[in-house]
């Protein structure tokens, strides 16, 4: 939407009266207004869920229970502010071409990355060779229902999800996981550009910079929660494999969303945090993860205990 309008400003130029600062009140005002918005939509069922876990920390007088609703209330406040930081932004998306865009090493972590992290998760549940063939199976149906096309020198590319499965089902968990943005998080160019040559030729080569691993992620993702719903689906309702198939591409692809990552690391809480902490949302996720399987395995659970140890067998 951004660069619509500013491409749409092109046709203001040297019309007297227009101004550059209408287009950038126009835009700031909708970007505002989508935020406050969504906000106002969702407040009344955050609130509510926040007054509960007030009361229940109060119910059990327990520290560790007022740290950890603190925690999550400091977070919800954090992210009811709307902050802008076009420089950082900037900063980070060329930061992310240099060091990441078209590294070998990078592109070969991210096809591994099923079969290393994802699969390995649902064989405890569902045994390796069960869950490794529904992979593959579906990790080739998503690579071949992937659409790439060229418009004006820029590359677009989606995941053709009614040609690619005719289950209803199938269809709306991926659309769900779509709408939670936990199935495209192709990093958008947030570079704040006026529409001259120069910043669309800019934008136009960041997003070819971004192609490789953004199309990886894509197909990633995709199959790791197909296969997760198909293996589930055989023994749960359509609800639970929905939810067991986020469960799967949250813990093993990370939600790098803003309200899911740590306080600290969150625009406006630390200064310059977006570049200080650039790259490590991955790191933390599978720290996290690790750690909390291990407790959870101490504790007797079996299949906490296999997705720690599956990887390194």
């Amino acid at each position: 939407p951004d660069a619509s309008i500013k491409k749409h400003d092109l046709t203001r130029v040297g019309v007297a009266g227009a101004e550059g600062d209408m287009g950038l009140a126009f835009r700031q005002n909708a970007f505002r207004t989508a935020f406050a918005l969504a906000r106002l939509k969702h407040s009344p069922k955050v609130n509510e869920a926040l007054v509960n876990l007030r009361d229940q920390a109060k119910q059990t007088g327990r520290d560790v229970d007022d740290e950890v609703y603190n925690t999550i209330l400091n977070n919800h406040l954090a992210s009811m502010q709307y902050k802008e930081t076009p420089l950082q932004n900037a900063a980070v998306s060329a930061s992310y071409v240099y060091h990441l865009a078209w590294s070998p090493a990078f592109l070969l972590q991210n096809v591994l990355q099923n079969p290393m992290l994802t699969v390995p998760m649902m064989a405890a549940k569902f045994g390796f060779a069960r869950s490794m063939g529904t992979w593959a199976r579906a990790a080739g149906e998503v690579t071949t229902h992937m659409s790439t096309t060229l418009d004006k020198g820029v590359v677009h590319f989606k995941l053709n999800i009614d040609d690619m499965t005719k289950d209803a089902g199938e269809r709306k968990m991926l659309n769900y996981l779509l709408d939670r943005g936990l199935i495209d998080i192709t990093m958008d160019n947030e570079m704040d550009l006026t529409g001259n040559p120069v910043a669309a030729a800019a934008r136009q080569g960041m997003r070819w910079a971004s192609y490789p691993a953004s199309w990886m992620e894509v197909v990633n993702r995709s199959s790791a929660a197909l296969s997760a719903y198909r293996l589930a689906r055989k023994s749960m309702t359509e609800e639970a494999a929905t939810k067991y198939a986020e469960r799967v591409v949250n813990d093993t692809h990370i939600d790098y969303s803003s309200e899911n990552a740590p306080h600290w690391m969150r625009a406006g809480v630390v200064p310059l945090g977006k570049m200080f902490f650039q790259f490590r949302k991955f790191q933390i996720g599978m720290l996290y993860q690790m750690v909390k399987n291990f407790r959870d395995a101490v504790k007797g659970d079996k299949e906490a205990a296999k997705v720690l140890l599956n990887p390194l067998v």
